[in-house]
């Protein structure tokens, strides 16, 4: 019982120590305010705001128990958008979520729909801007023999890259890989876990978001469970100097609320969109900084 009780310390403390590590602070985004999407009352979770900023992107809950569909709305401002509906051709019986897109319209989303016969969730079709045409899983990406999934895809500005998260059946982990265009398809790049190393800690690491330099990388990391005790998750930030290095350590955002997920920046790199949740309750928000990292 001693060694126990001594080997639940020792993982305690190491928690604590990785955990104030990664609380440091980085760039500052501060006086979050909700998000406005005229015409709909429901939950809303992870938004995607194209590369213009005109149009967001976004689904209801993802509870199992709720058909989960993309929706989209158009800027008023940046705090307000209308609700257009349910986005045309994205949407199926089965959960679709999580939208990205690149500079030219080519438009990613997770759907469950052919996980059963294929493994795939990573889906992709064109937004001509008011439908999405050409539905397909994205070659290269399958989890082989299904055992696991890859999730939460978002491709860079220039289409060029897809940052995915890797994901374990069965376990509380999941870290996030980066894939390259090869051909029609991609594949995860032989530098992935390299480029990573510093962002993929114990517990979950998902719901990647890059600006369109693909300097900053940001995402929600949920820590693993203690005892009995589960911390909620929190959106943080890593940067570089350059494309050709890894990122280096995170720091938490800290001040955007008690349970928040799924960031995303603006085309001018100056706002932060998420969700936050209350109980069952996810809403959209919005942080903005005064300027970007310099001097990276």
């Amino acid at each position: 019982m001693r060694t126990r009780l001594i080997l639940v310390g020792m993982t305690l403390a190491l928690l604590v120590t990785r955990q104030t590590a990664f609380a440091a602070p980085g760039m500052v985004f501060t006086d979050p305010r909700p998000v406005v999407i005229q015409g709909y009352s429901g939950v809303a979770m992870e938004p995607f705001l194209s590369r213009d900023g005109r149009i967001l992107f976004f689904n209801n809950s993802n509870d199992p128990h709720v058909d989960t569909n993309l929706y989209l709305a158009d800027r008023i401002d940046d705090l307000t958008f209308r609700l257009r509906g349910l986005l045309p051709g994205a949407n199926s019986r089965d959960l679709d979520a999580v939208a990205s897109m690149d500079s030219e319209g080519a438009f990613y989303f997770v759907s469950s729909r052919d996980y059963a016969a294929t493994g795939a969730l990573i889906h992709r079709g064109h937004f001509d801007g008011a439908r999405v045409t050409g539905v397909e899983v994205v070659p290269g990406l399958v989890s082989p023999g299904h055992p696991g999934f890859n999730f939460d895809a978002e491709v860079t500005a220039d289409g060029l890259q897809l940052y995915y998260v890797e994901g374990r059946r069965g376990a509380d982990v999941a870290t996030l890989a980066v894939a390259e265009r090869r051909g029609d398809g991609f594949a995860k790049a032989a530098n992935s876990d390299a480029i990573l190393q510093a962002v993929n800690t114990p517990g979950m690491t998902y719901a990647p978001a890059t600006s369109a330099d693909g300097l900053e990388l940001f995402f929600t990391h949920l820590p693993p469970r203690v005892l009995l005790f589960q911390a909620p998750p929190k959106i943080y930030e890593a940067t570089r100097r350059s494309t050709n290095q890894p990122f280096g350590a995170p720091v938490e955002i800290t001040g955007l609320g008690d349970f928040v997920e799924a960031p995303i920046l603006s085309p001018d790199g100056l706002s932060l969109y998420y969700h936050a949740c209350s109980g069952r309750r996810c809403s959209l928000y919005r942080a903005t900084r005064a300027q970007r990292p310099v001097g990276r």
